[in-house]
């Protein structure tokens, strides 16, 4: 691998998990994180940036896809993570963690592969961020609003569409001026995929997300 992971992080994530295998460790995390109380220990422990370096190391390493595996559990730590512990969807934002993650989405939405699964989780992730505030919700816009919801939306999958309408909707819901944007000449190509997946018969509740759902949080 081009850019090998540190052993620091590797270290931090094996004490945390008492493992001494990446993919073990992982999986013993996400289990822990599934608690108010397993998430604020590990936030205290500063796993969340840990994950996050995994992710971006094998982003920018050759063979992108041969590491899905990996991929697909610190995804899917990343959402117990930020299941509404402010504290980690701080450090994700302190972290540039929309663009790092979003470099993983970017590529793995433009695959021809029929599993998206990696995408929908890390919108999942996305959507629980965006739970945390404006602050939150500013960073995913200005990094995702509009080429990036565009491509996402193109999937054309309702497990897409419905993390990707809720990551819209919350949003929007905190600043209004957004909702505005997507009835604009940028905004609508993102509005016409999510419309179009609706009326494929692929979706039912999308639109809905958009336009007023409740919104609640994902966990694993």
């Amino acid at each position: 691998m081009e850019h090998p992971i540190s052993e620091d992080t590797l270290q931090l994530l094996f004490q945390a998990s008492n493992s001494s295998n990446l993919e073990k460790s992982l999986e013993i995390l996400i289990q822990n994180a599934k608690s108010d109380s397993g998430r604020l220990e590990l936030a205290s422990k500063r796993i969340l940036p840990a994950v996050l370096n995994i992710v971006q190391s094998l982003a920018q390493a050759s063979h992108h896809h041969h590491h899905n595996q990996t991929f697909s559990l610190c995804f899917k730590l990343l959402i117990n993570l930020c299941a509404g512990e402010a504290a980690n969807q701080v450090s994700f934002i302190e972290l540039n963690g929309v663009a790092v993650v979003w470099s993983v989405l970017r590529s793995e939405a433009g695959s021809l592969g029929p599993d998206h699964r990696l995408v929908r989780w890390g919108l999942q992730v996305l959507a629980n961020v965006s739970l945390g505030g404006k602050q939150h919700q500013r960073a995913i816009w200005e990094e995702l609003y509009p080429i990036g919801f565009a491509s996402l939306a193109r999937v054309g999958t309702k497990e897409i569409c419905d993390p990707l309408c809720m990551v819209i909707y919350t949003c929007c819901d905190g600043n209004p001026e957004w909702f505005k944007k997507l009835s604009s000449d940028d905004g609508w190509p993102v509005v016409a995929e999510i419309v179009r997946t609706a009326s494929s018969g692929k979706l039912v509740v999308c639109c809905s997300v958009i336009w007023g759902c409740v919104v609640s949080v994902f966990k694993l």
